[in-house]
């Protein structure tokens, strides 16, 4: 991000804000405010990156206000980063998405969108805008791995995490997979008979991943934006539905 000419390390930054106390509060860092925002999940630490009204920027187009975020534990797969990236290009290019301004090893910073979360008392009213931004989602052909097995995958993950927590914490060796395996079984079957379309899916498409735009006509003609595409992959689309 441009500051009166110069360049902010985002790296320094971020460093800054794991190491102190500060990372939960607002403050200003070489002229650039820095607040938490509280959209950030499980996965990420969000902060909102302004500059003051008394400082110009060289070029028109850039922006004052960014979003800076930090990768948490799940990030920490670089595989994982760089489908991510690769798929946030993608839907930003399509206008699907937050633009993308910079990457570094820690992060990356966004475009900051005004808006807010949705409520539950949102999803009532607004689940036919919610359904059109999901149909968007699931007609595009994204440049990722396209086989439908991702809820597989993670519950073997988290049957194979939960033996070896069991096992450090309670010298253990408990398997859960073999607790599990006939109803893996049963379920796999039936998902494939389910005729369910394979399709791009967000696969953890929760209020807190849903932005309702500061710039709606209203909440009865909601602007939403789908974000946080650290689960996206090809999946069943009765996942996203469900």
């Amino acid at each position: 991000m441009e500051k009166a000419g110069n360049i902010i390390d985002c790296t320094t930054l971020s460093n800054k804000l794991q190491k102190s106390s500060c990372a939960t509060s607002c403050f200003t860092f070489r002229n650039v405010q820095v607040k938490t925002d509280h959209r950030g999940g499980l996965s990420n630490s969000l902060y909102r990156c302004s500059l003051p009204e008394n400082v110009v920027v060289k070029k028109p187009k850039t922006p004052r206000q960014v979003l800076l975020r930090i990768y948490g534990p799940f990030q920490e797969n670089m595989n994982v980063v760089l489908t991510e990236v690769t798929t946030f290009i993608f839907l930003a290019e399509r206008k699907l998405g937050p633009k993308l301004y910079g990457v570094f090893p820690k992060g990356r910073l966004e475009e900051f969108i005004p808006s807010r979360t949705l409520l539950n008392k949102d999803y009532r009213l607004m689940h036919r805008a919610i359904a059109r931004e999901m149909a968007k989602i699931h007609a595009l052909d994204v440049p990722v791995r396209k086989i439908p097995d991702f809820w597989l995958v993670k519950i073997k993950k988290w049957l194979n995490d939960l033996e070896t927590e069991t096992k450090q914490k309670k010298n253990s060796t408990f398997k859960y997979s073999d607790l599990y395996t006939e109803s893996i079984e049963w379920l796999t079957e039936k998902i494939k008979n389910s005729n369910s379309p394979v399709v791009y899916c967000h696969n953890d498409l929760l209020g807190g991943n849903i932005l309702f735009r500061d710039d709606s006509p209203s909440e009865e003609d909601p602007r939403l934006m789908l974000i946080d595409f650290e689960f996206g992959a090809y999946n069943y689309r009765g996942f996203d539905l469900s």
